[in-house]
């Protein structure tokens, strides 16, 4: 009877923890089929992290000579141009339109 009782204990937690496992991996693999810019939070997240990027920017000393006397929509103007730029690295696609970057590849 102890036994049988063991085993019936035994196989039941065997039983849950394989539904868990299972479980678990699903929401893994759903998990890794988003892409990083999902992942990440999507544009809200990197919106934010741009923002914090032109702050400390225009907080620099070595750099808040490029942001000064910009007016309200060129700095959106930039900030968009920094996102777009950023975005297609995260597994989003975006279509650029700044100016050409060829000056900055070296060949």
């Amino acid at each position: 009877m102890k036994s049988k009782s063991f085993l019936l204990r035994t196989f039941s937690v065997l039983v849950l923890g394989f539904i868990l496992a299972t479980t678990l991996s699903t929401q893994s693999m759903a998990q890794e089929k988003k892409s990083l810019y999902d992942r990440l939070g999507a544009i809200n997240a990197l919106a934010a992290v741009v923002d914090d990027f032109i702050g400390r920017l225009v907080n620099d000393e070595r750099f808040n000579k490029f942001f000064v006397g910009h007016s309200v929509d060129s700095q959106k103007k930039i900030r968009q141009h920094i996102l777009d730029q950023l975005l297609p690295g995260y597994g989003r696609s975006m279509l650029y339109t700044g100016r050409d970057m060829k000056l900055h590849i070296r060949v």
